[in-house]
């Protein structure tokens, strides 16, 4: 009995050992922030992903590990919504989501992504990729993509939107 114990302590003790990296993990964190001036486009900076919600709300929420997450900065200057993140990988990224009723313009610089959850309304949406970035969004209305380099891009349109890639 006396050996048993100890055989499946020392197991325990190998098993759990084993699991430990000497890092602390990381674990999920969330924050939001409530805007208080409108604003009418957007511009997303580093490693984050912005998903455009279509609702009526002024509390923007971040998503991601705590790290991420207290590295975002958010400011509304001019109109323009301006969302900042960490350099880093793409594998740990900060996700924000942005409610919005009416946009016009996105632009996305050093790795953000943008996407939507649910369809958009916008009548006219503008996106500038500057760099590396993938977007993925529905709007009703009609797309212009502008991009500063020659990246290629795959879409689907319904029949009363109207899409047009440009090249800066």
């Amino acid at each position: 009995m006396k050996k048993q114990f100890l055989l499946i302590a020392s197991f325990l003790v190998i098993a759990i050992s084993s699991f430990a990296t000497g890092k602390p993990s990381e674990g999920k964190s969330s924050r939001s922030w409530s805007v208080d001036q409108p604003f009418g486009s957007i511009s997303a900076k580093g490693n984050i992903e912005v998903v455009l919600v279509p609702v009526d709300s002024k509390t923007i929420s971040i998503e991601g590990t705590e790290k991420y997450v207290n590295g975002i900065h958010l400011e509304v200057d001019n109109g323009v919504l301006k969302i900042t993140g960490m350099k880093g990988s793409s594998r740990s990224r900060a996700v924000v989501y942005v409610p919005v009723s009416d946009i016009s313009k996105v632009t996305l610089k050093g790795g953000a992504d943008l996407s939507s959850k649910g369809r958009l309304e916008s009548k006219n949406l503008f996106i500038r990729i500057e760099g590396v970035s993938k977007v993925n969004v529905k709007n009703v209305g009609d797309i212009v993509i502008e991009s500063d380099d020659l990246h290629q891009f795959h879409y689907e349109k319904s029949e009363r939107s109207i899409i047009r890639v440009e090249r800066a």
